[in-house]
């Protein structure tokens, strides 16, 4: 039953969101841009909670750490402008 109501759940939200995109087509860079920003968010507020309580559990200082979550996203950013992946003229 459990997977059904899975299914069921995705297919809806699925839905939803393919419905909300058609509606905004004129706003969907807005909304991607949104949307990025807000995921970035969530895993770095998810992140860093995590990285204080592990430095304090080893007796470490946690600035090291974060200055690492720091720079492998600029790592990533920086690559992914050197690839062009995303060529797009602004």
């Amino acid at each position: 039953m459990l997977p059904l109501l899975l299914s069921f759940g995705t297919f809806v939200s699925t839905l939803l969101g393919g419905t909300f995109a058609i509606r905004f087509k004129s706003k969907a860079r807005l909304l991607l841009g949104f949307m990025a920003g807000f995921l970035l968010g969530v895993v770095a507020f998810d992140v860093l909670p995590e990285i204080i309580h592990q430095a304090a559990a080893f007796h470490l200082d946690p600035t090291e750490m974060m200055a690492a979550l720091v720079f492998g996203f600029l790592s990533f950013h920086v690559a992914e402008k050197l690839m062009v992946l995303h060529h797009a003229h602004e």
